[in-house]
């Protein structure tokens, strides 16, 4: 139904026959974007990266297209770069939506048609391709727009912190506790979390001591402030978006993952990773950050209370954490291992988190499925690598839980795309299986004493 009024609408506006390619790491933009157009009638296709895009305009000529800036891989600095210079005439127009607007110039000297801030409102979208494609039907934004809407993200933002934190006992304390625990799984990074106090956003959490808590965003990383006001997430990872990085005086660091950190759907600031050499960060990995930053109340409020823990890997999230895993051992080759204990009871002072943060390795991580399931996994480069890494695990959780069985998966290329209830089925069948030969060892043991 909503294709055939698409199709209509497009026939009568005359947007039929034009096509347009949107490129964004955000899967939510993606989808907003292409709904809103394809309704208005034109012909869309998404893309998730740079390289991405850059295979598909090789085999079909867009339109138009809308681009963010900082994501992983190249990034859309140098895609717009290699789309005037590898491409052949006519180049289509190129619009940027980009949070961060001190990026603006460089965008437009590498030949961006034009640079919009996010946030970016679906009228806008609309009104900003209209006059992409009928530029006597000129639309500029209302110059203050931006601005107020970044002003009232910000006074929403810290509101909702201020009561969140007069109504959560040590609140601070936890996310400091899932800065080092987030540290620990992706193994290299600072983690550094950014909160809105008092009309400026300042550090309130670190896994790194080097960085000085209450410290302002604006004299350490000032592009975080873009992050929070934009409700978009900064990605600088690749060679020119290092380029950038250093023209806004970062200096040493090499590699940025900001995403925004949000309580009860209000943007309240945000977290990043940091380091001073540059990595490859996989879409995967930036999803566990986006997926546990959405959830920051859950996360702070404590889901595990048996264990009076910070809540950082409720089932829920244990599951996205292990998918988004299999997905990144998947595309380095690597190996994955999961482990399942049943456990009696739940010593009432052990901490889920303290646990997390002495696992042997990092991409590992242990999660609560219910109150008598603990579950861990493991990505290594190898089999053995996995095996030795779940086994130091279990001695881990032995040492401080009290369990009755324990079970083990593991798998090497090909990693199977298996999400959490898949290996928890399969874990459950096995705990079953244990059961049965243990009840028939105790029958046959027991005849034999008659």
């Amino acid at each position: 139904m909503m294709a055939d009024i698409g199709r209509q609408m497009g026939s009568q506006s005359g947007t039929a026959g034009r096509t347009i390619l949107v490129v964004d790491d955000s899967d939510d933009l993606r989808e907003l974007y292409e709904t809103l157009l394809r309704y208005e009638g034109y012909e869309v296709k998404t893309a998730s990266s740079a390289e991405e895009a850059l295979r598909i305009v090789r085999a079909w000529r867009p339109s138009l297209i809308i681009t963010d800036l900082f994501m992983p891989g190249i990034g859309g600095l140098e895609l717009i770069t290699c789309l005037r210079s590898d491409f052949a005439p006519p180049i289509p127009p190129i619009i940027v939506f980009s949070g961060v607007s001190e990026a603006k110039d460089e965008a437009l000297k590498r030949g961006a048609a034009r640079f919009e801030t996010k946030p970016v409102g679906p009228e806008e979208l609309l009104r900003i391709v209209e006059h992409a494609f009928v530029p006597e039907r000129a639309w500029v934004r209302p110059p203050n727009a931006v601005s107020e809407r970044r002003v009232a993200t910000r006074a929403i933002g810290e509101a909702t912190l201020s009561r969140f934190i007069l109504e959560t006992p040590g609140f601070l304390d936890k996310l400091g506790r899932d800065t080092r625990i987030l540290a620990r799984f992706f193994g290299q990074f600072s983690v550094l979390i950014f909160l809105l106090r008092k009309g400026t956003l300042r550090l309130a959490a670190s896994s790194n001591p080097a960085f000085p808590l209450d410290a302002d965003a604006t004299e350490i990383l000032p592009l975080v402030n873009d992050v929070v006001e934009s409700e978009g997430k900064l990605v600088i990872t690749g060679g020119v978006s290092q380029s950038f990085l250093q023209e806004q005086a970062f200096g040493d660091l090499r590699f940025l993952v900001a995403v925004p950190y949000s309580l009860d759907r209000a943007v309240v600031g945000a977290l990043c990773l940091v380091d001073r050499i540059p990595h490859d960060f996989s879409s995967a990995a930036i999803g566990i950050l986006e997926y546990l930053t959405s959830r920051g109340a859950a996360i702070v409020r404590g889901y595990a209370k048996a264990f009076d823990d910070s809540g950082l890997l409720d089932p829920g999230e244990f599951g996205v954490v292990l998918q988004a895993s299999v997905i990144s051992a998947l595309d380095a080759g690597h190996a994955l291992g999961f482990t399942m204990l049943e456990v009696t009871e739940v010593p009432r002072d052990c901490s889920l988190s303290e646990l997390m943060m002495n696992l042997p390795a990092p991409s590992m991580m242990i999660g609560m499925l219910d109150q008598r399931h603990v579950a861990a996994f493991a990505v290594a480069e190898s089999i053995v690598l996995v095996k030795e890494r779940l086994a130091l695990t279990r001695c881990l959780l032995e040492s401080r839980l009290m369990v009755n069985y324990t079970v083990e998966l593991t798998y090497e290329d090909p990693v199977p795309r298996f999400e959490l209830d898949v290996f928890v089925a399969r874990s459950r069948e096995l705990l079953a299986r244990a059961y049965a030969e243990t009840r028939s060892f105790l029958a046959i043991d027991a005849r034999r004493r008659d």
